[in-house]
């Protein structure tokens, strides 16, 4: 019973992990499709500006993952807790972009975004913890699929939407970016519980028969009578 209990938590655990990625992906590629017509709109940037940008947030989320990352995870940081840091981030730099006042304050996003790349990082790992080694690649196949996926619908909807809201609220596909990143956050936060509450279960261990059998020690023969009655049965 617990193992078919522990499957089927396993399994739901990869619905919502996959759940989170999905949309934590959808927002990332939302966000690409329109961000360069969005300061163009509002501060006047040309491609020049938009590359500094570009080059800085790309810079300081690859230090991020590349350093920051490896030492967390020998701090022995769980996976849904670096997740949780990746996608926190994520959402707070939506938020810090539908809120920008000038070409400045635009390269603070830099420091609400440097963390995003843990979430895809963590979340990988954590899909992998639940699906046997054989079935890791089917997994990532999925993930593959899931990332086309999601670019093909973020771009259909923001590059319809962005244009339609530009005349008086052009911040509103940042708001809808930032509120849909809560979606991912509940997920992990799922099963981070339930990673939890596995762990504090006690694990009980049973043998086979046959071990059993031979883990358990043969009657002593307590006198030489005993022996002689061996020997005539024998």
């Amino acid at each position: 019973m617990i193992n078919r209990k522990r499957k089927s938590d396993r399994s739901n655990s990869l619905c919502l992990l996959l759940l989170a990625f999905g949309a934590s992906y959808f927002v990332f590629m939302g966000s690409v499709h329109i961000l360069f017509f969005y300061l163009k709109h509002q501060f006047g940037w040309d491609a020049g500006s938009y590359g500094y940008l570009k080059g800085t947030l790309q810079g300081a989320a690859t230090l991020m993952a590349l350093f920051i990352y490896p030492l967390l995870k020998k701090a022995n940081v769980r996976d849904t807790t670096l997740a949780l840091i990746g996608l926190f981030s994520r959402m707070l730099g939506r938020m810090y972009l539908a809120v920008v006042w000038n070409t400045a304050s635009t390269f603070g996003l830099v420091f609400c975004d440097m963390f995003s790349r843990f979430g895809a990082a963590a979340l990988r790992s954590l899909m992998s913890q639940e699906v046997d080694t054989f079935e890791q690649g089917k997994v990532f196949a999925l993930v593959a699929i899931l990332e086309g996926s999601t670019s093909l619908i973020a771009s259909t909807i923001f590059n319809s939407l962005f244009p339609a809201t530009l005349s008086f609220f052009p911040q509103l596909s940042y708001i809808i970016l930032s509120m849909t990143m809560i979606l991912p956050i509940v997920a992990v936060l799922v099963v981070h519980k339930r990673k939890k509450s596995h762990e504090n279960q006690p694990i009980e261990v049973r043998l086979p028969e046959a071990s059993q059998s031979l883990c358990t020690p043969e009657p002593v023969l307590q006198s030489i009578g005993d022996v002689q009655n061996e020997e005539e049965i024998y």
